[in-house]
């Protein structure tokens, strides 16, 4: 696999964060539909693997415990500050370099609530029932980039990408929502680290630090919509045993239909070793 780092032209708010095994279902799903013939996965391992949605020239905080940010002396003093950054600027965290301060919070995203209503198919008004409702929509504040992790040639998979982000990532995207188009990529070249952060949700059994949360996955236009819950570990886990570019496995979360989902991340060396090794 390559591995490409890529700017990415936000069009539009959205009402679903942009998560890498997210990102990986909804081009299988247009390849499929659209019959574009792309090998999507090979030997039960994807060809092609994504991060979420990530700040510029950010990565994701490790999931570490409060103690590898900050001297006990300063735990009271700092830890609000430590608890409210979500991002650490790239070339600080790779150096291994976890003190930080106010300076270092950046505000990626807001998310605000706008109030719509149910409008009448035929009259195309509210009549008499009026029902407003509102949508929780993310809006994006910084620069946003997307690694990408691929066997396939590039240029077909960022055409591919722009062709359906076009037509909107996630919910609502009928009425415009969730559109986006990748601008600039280069290649990237990774050695190796102490330790590697995940970009996207994964599973993986090597020793780490992480959080999770549970995917209550569904089929599109199905009588029995829901899949299996799978559990996963959250962007920003932290890996100490040696990894490869991707980590992770391909789950099978059918129910009543045949189902995958991708939970393989692009992982991150860093330079942050356990505290209990030398």
């Amino acid at each position: 696999m390559k591995l490409y780092r890529c700017e990415v032209d936000i069009k539009s708010t959205f009402l679903t964060y942009p998560k890498g095994d997210m990102l990986f279902g909804f081009l299988f799903y247009w390849n499929e539909k659209l019959k574009k013939g792309f090998e999507l996965i090979k030997d039960n391992k994807p060809k092609i693997v994504f991060s979420d949605f990530l700040p510029k020239n950010h990565l994701p905080k490790p999931a570490l415990p409060i103690n590898y940010f900050v001297k006990e002396e300063e735990l009271e003093l700092k830890r609000k500050v430590i608890k409210s950054i979500s991002w650490i600027k790239e070339d600080k965290l790779k150096k291994g370099d976890l003190n930080l301060d106010e300076e270092d919070k950046i505000e990626f995203i807001n998310t605000f609530n706008s109030v719509k209503n149910h409008l009448n198919k035929f009259t195309f008004t509210t009549d008499e029932g009026f029902t407003p409702f509102s949508i929780r929509e993310i809006e994006f504040l910084y620069p946003v980039e997307i690694y990408i992790a691929s066997d396939i040639d590039i240029d077909r998979v960022v055409n591919f990408i722009n062709e359906i982000g076009e037509i909107g990532f996630g919910r609502k995207s009928s009425i415009g929502k969730g559109r986006f188009e990748i601008v600039k990529k280069k290649e990237v070249k990774l050695n190796k680290g102490a330790s590697y952060v995940a970009l996207s949700p994964f599973v993986t059994k090597k020793r780490s630090f992480y959080n999770t949360f549970s995917r209550f996955g569904k089929y599109h236009y199905n009588k029995k919509p829901f899949k299996k819950p799978v559990v996963l570990m959250e962007r920003g886990s932290i890996v100490f045993d040696e990894c490869g570019l991707v980590e992770g496995e391909i789950i099978d979360n059918s129910l009543v239909k045949e189902s995958i989902l991708n939970a393989y991340s692009i992982m991150i060396p860093l330079n942050i070793r356990k505290k209990d090794e030398s």
